[in-house]
């Protein structure tokens, strides 16, 4: 008996799989001409899907992909070589993959590597920029992931820029169809200047521009004014957009406010909220990517806003003598301390020499780094300065932050020192929101 439904089964599939294979006789390629790239490998692309749950394959492959294993196994033994089963991955939130197909690496470790963005149909880069697996590692078939992408346009660009010891380069704009070209509602742009109250604190929108770089100038005047600017070469894609805005507090001026976060949305249904930000020397500007594209009527720009002084006594806490250990070595601290809830702790300290060149990697530099628990919504952690047993008053040089851990960077920690003292303001942030045509680079009135 067990025998007979073996057989029915087998039949069963083999239909299945003929009348599939029929059916569809295999996925076309979206860019169906081979791309070479400078490590000697060639890219195409194979086709895209959208959402949380990913199985990307041919028909036939997507219908064995849901057969149980035992059935699977019978196709891969009936097709053999022919058969290619689906690929499937998941991610966290809906994300836009593009599936490409890449020939056999040719290349050798360490000959460079790439990152993918994603371009319109009037060939404006923006969004964010996607590392991609150098060569000879990268799979056959692979994933690229984009959390916002270009909705508006009949055809697409993936555009790839080529990163090596001589430089970065634009190697490859490889077009595609637009699975989501459709008709989207516009939405209507404000004026600027446009003016918003978050409580006791009046926020003034007086600029949004897209495309430029990360890159800035700053230009003093006599009359003791001066303006940062923003460049516009822009040589590896990745697609800054500026704010102008002025921050007034209308009750306490003693309290000095900042932009903490950008989040930019548009009609089509991209979101993005900022990865990388940077403050002009007048404080009235800052550069943030990733972007979205500037086709669109306007954008809802919502800032999110901190105090950098000002704090009442609650807000403020602080590490104390803490040993700073031997220099050129780690010293696991392993302090704790409780705020409002939210745990805190003091990892370890790396101490380092002074270093006083202009141009410096993170590695060069003392660091430490701190853990806390996940902290509520709206709620900002800042470190405000660090103070040493010498006198010396350290404000970090750069920081960065992975889930729930942060590092801080410090060029001159005296070697004089043995220990130091970490000051640090916990508060809930405000929040406005704007709606503003995004203008480029000498497009403004």
């Amino acid at each position: 008996m067990r025998k007979l439904v073996c057989i029915a089964l087998g039949l069963i599939l083999s239909a299945l799989i003929l009348f599939g294979w029929l059916a569809f006789a295999g996925r076309k390629p979206l860019s169906a001409a081979w791309v070479s790239l400078p490590d000697g490998t060639s890219v195409r692309i194979l086709g895209t899907t959208y959402g949380t749950n990913h199985l990307f394959g041919t028909p036939l492959a997507r219908v064995i992909a849901r057969l149980p294993m035992r059935l699977q196994d019978v196709a891969q033994g009936l097709l053999g070589p022919r058969f290619v089963p689906a690929q499937m991955t998941s991610t966290p939130t809906p994300q836009f993959l593009v599936w490409l197909e890449r020939s056999p690496s040719g290349g050798a470790p360490g000959t460079g590597y790439f990152e993918a963005l994603l371009s319109n149909g009037s060939n404006f880069i923006s969004g964010e920029d996607v590392f991609l697996q150098p060569a000879p590692f990268a799979a056959q078939i692979q994933p690229v992931r984009f959390t916002v992408f270009p909705r508006r346009d009949p055809e697409i660009n993936l555009v790839l820029f080529f990163h090596d010891q001589a430089g970065i380069r634009l190697c490859a704009a490889i077009r595609f169809a637009n699975p989501f070209h459709r008709n989207y509602p516009q939405w209507k742009p404000e004026p600027l200047p446009a003016v918003r109250n978050a409580g006791d604190l009046q926020v003034t929108l007086r600029k949004l521009e897209t495309g430029h770089n990360d890159s800035q100038n700053t230009q003093f005047n006599r009359d003791g004014s001066h303006a940062t600017t923003y460049g516009t070469n822009i040589t590896d894609g990745r697609n800054y957009t500026v704010i102008e805005n002025v921050l007034r507090p209308l009750a306490n001026t003693n309290d000095v406010w900042q932009i903490a976060g950008v989040e930019i949305s548009d009609a089509t249904g991209n979101c993005s909220a900022n990865t990388s930000m940077s403050w002009g020397s007048d404080t009235g500007s800052l550069g943030f990517m990733p972007s979205l594209w500037p086709e669109e009527s306007a954008w809802k720009v919502k800032l999110l806003i901190k105090r950098t002084a000002g704090f009442k006594p609650e807000e403020l806490f602080s590490f104390r003598k803490v040993p700073l250990g031997q220099l050129g070595q780690t010293n696991l601290v392993g302090w704790t301390t409780n705020v409002e809830g939210i745990s805190i702790t003091l990892q370890s300290i790396c101490w380092r020499a002074p270093f006083n060149n202009t141009s410096w990697s993170s590695s060069q530099l003392s660091s430490v780094k701190f853990t806390h628990a996940t902290l509520p919504a709206c709620t900002q952690l800042d470190l405000l300065e660090m103070v040493c047993d010498s006198g010396k008053t350290n404000h970090s040089e750069s920081w960065s932050s992975s889930s729930n851990e942060r590092s801080y960077s410090f060029r001159e920690i005296p070697t004089n020192s043995q220990t130091a003292d970490f000051f640090f303001a916990i508060q809930t942030s405000r929040t406005v929101e704007f709606t503003v045509k995004p203008r480029l680079p000498g497009a403004n009135p």
